[in-house]
């Protein structure tokens, strides 16, 4: 597509450039066919020896009876012949060139405004559940998803929702390095011997508990932990 508008765009143009060398041309030429032709003036003697014998007694007007019917002849006109003008015809074609420039501009424009800006967006983006959110904790609003599942009554859901705030803030802090293949086993291991071993060591106890012992946490056991959570939150 690219290539056709192109194209057209140069044929158009040499078309026009054709057409206007064409035509300069033909406007010199025309003025010196009819420029008037120089006078000399002839003696007697050259006059009589050019015309000799020739005999113009005869060669009279003819002079038009009034009460005739014979029709006036028009002598020969002398004035060039009327060229047939064609000055529309670069007229139309700037018009043409214009309407195709004016035709690719907007092409270019819809592909830039319709091609995506990397390929990350031009990927669809996956859906994120509560089942797989531990494996977008940075991409996705967990705020949005704590107050989901309170507003459904999903306590413990809401619970591991605190718990995902605080592991995606010690990746932030560089406390520990973030995958989701890696245990929580694993992230204690990377906290060592820093200010947050104890407490999110603490926390995950309570966590796997409330998620893993398939019990259901009631509103009444949320309102007390939740602070527990936040106030680990603040520390990292």
């Amino acid at each position: 597509m690219n290539t056709l508008f192109r194209t057209l765009f140069f044929l158009l143009l040499q078309f026009q450039a054709v057409l206007l060398c064409a035509q300069e041309p033909g406007e010199e030429a025309g003025a010196d066919e009819y420029r008037p032709a120089n006078q000399r003036s002839i003696s007697g003697e050259s006059w009589k020896k050019a015309a000799g014998n020739l005999d113009y007694s005869r060669d009279r007007p003819v002079v038009r009876n009034e009460n005739s019917d014979t029709p006036e002849v028009e002598p020969p006109s002398l004035q060039p012949p009327v060229m047939p003008d064609f000055s529309w015809a670069g007229t139309l074609v700037q018009v043409v060139a214009v309407l195709a420039t004016i035709a690719g501009i907007g092409w270019w424009i819809y592909k830039i405004v319709s091609m995506p800006s990397n390929r990350r967006l031009a990927k669809e983006e996956p859906r994120i559940t509560p089942d797989n959110l531990e494996a977008y904790i940075h991409e996705t609003d967990l705020e949005r998803h704590l107050r989901d599942a309170l507003s459904r009554g999903e306590y413990n859901l809401a619970i591991r929702v605190h718990y995902l705030q605080i592991i995606r803030a010690l990746s932030e802090k560089k406390y520990i390095l973030w995958s989701k293949e890696k245990t929580n086993r694993e992230y204690l291991r990377e906290l060592g011997s820093t200010r947050m071993e104890e407490p999110v060591r603490n926390i995950t106890g309570v966590y796997e508990r409330i998620w893993y012992g398939n019990r259901r946490t009631e509103k009444e056991d949320y309102q007390l932990l939740a602070p527990d959570f936040v106030n680990v939150l603040r520390q990292v």
